[in-house]
């Protein structure tokens, strides 16, 4: 279905000339269901309300949405996992108008983070870490992590820092990232190396200190099978 149908149905019903709208067809993709729903919010919000983009994101309420019936266009809107999609309903003006209300999901994602850190929230959402943008959403977390307690360390220190795995499993551990960061990451040192800053990554110091965290495990895995064993 294309947006214009999807348009064009829901202003036969508010009418009263069709029982109900749909929003987009069952072949439709995702992407393709909430363009269409973007379409009929902004022709109700712009042609019946004549808001603007700003009174959108200050304004409006889960109440509204019901009488403007746009609740079936509202469930194909699809909100990142860090927003409550009851409360956060100024993400549909950022959906609807991107050039004009800003979203930083860096700047959100965060927000959730810190309060999971000072245990005001008890657990991140779900989905938060799931996909490439949960991907994403965990190396803001992480380099935030390291940002605030490791500041005072150069870039080789920090690449040190890494290569050791029990210091390493500790500080995630702090930071509660260990159990999403051990579902995406083999080694937390290719997480520090994926998430610093391109001028601050270095090639050399990453494969000298991955190359040292893979001799450490291998010795310990060794001792511990052969205890009595000296190692030079």
């Amino acid at each position: 279905m294309n947006s214009i149908s999807a348009v064009a149905e829901y202003e036969k019903k508010l009418l009263g000339q069709r029982a109900s709208y749909s929003v987009s067809s069952k072949k439709d993709s995702p992407q393709k269901k909430e363009a269409n729903a973007i379409c009929i919010f902004k022709y109700a919000f712009e042609t019946i309300m004549g808001w603007s983009p700003e009174q959108i994101r200050d304004h409006i309420t889960m109440e509204l949405i019901e009488w403007l019936d746009l609740g079936r266009a509202y469930r194909k809107i699809k909100f990142p996992p860090e927003l409550d999609k009851e409360k956060d309903l100024f993400y549909i003006a950022a959906v609807m108008y991107p050039d004009i209300v800003h979203y930083s999901r860096k700047e959100r994602v965060l927000s959730v983070y810190q309060k999971v850190l000072d245990r005001s929230l008890i657990k991140f959402p779900k989905m938060f870490f799931d996909g490439e943008d949960g991907r994403t959403a965990l190396k803001y977390c992480f380099i935030y992590y390291v940002q605030q307690n490791l500041y005072t360390l150069t870039n080789e220190q920090l690449y040190e820092y890494f290569s050791d795995k029990s210091r390493a499993d500790r500080f995630i551990t702090k930071g509660k990232l260990k159990n999403h960061i051990c579902k995406q990451y083999t080694h937390v040192i290719d997480l520090l190396h994926e998430t610093l800053p391109a001028d601050d990554q270095s090639e050399l110091y990453y494969m000298f200190y991955r190359f040292r965290y893979e001799v450490n495990i291998t010795r310990k895995k060794i001792k511990k099978e052969n205890p009595n064993e000296s190692l030079s």
